[in-house]
């Protein structure tokens, strides 16, 4: 059985996305975040619907790694 970890790791590799982060929710909030790698830019994304949405783009890492903690909530 594929998890929704599953089907959004498929989507980045589908796109070339290399992932760096994830923040995955259990209440379905739809909150997921993920930072990755494409084109040349760093770029973090909401996740949901089995697509990545609302992208922040970055040519810093650490801007995006504040960026995506600060996405996540965390």
């Amino acid at each position: 059985m594929r998890t929704e970890y599953d089907r959004m790791t498929s989507h980045a590799d589908a796109m070339g996305v290399d992932l760096q982060l994830t923040s995955m929710t259990l209440d379905g909030s739809d909150n997921d975040v993920v930072l990755g790698f494409w084109r040349g830019e760093y770029v973090t994304w909401k996740y949901f619907n089995g697509e990545f949405h609302y992208g922040h783009y970055y040519s810093d890492y650490s801007e995006a790694q504040t960026d995506f903690y600060i996405r996540s909530g965390g």
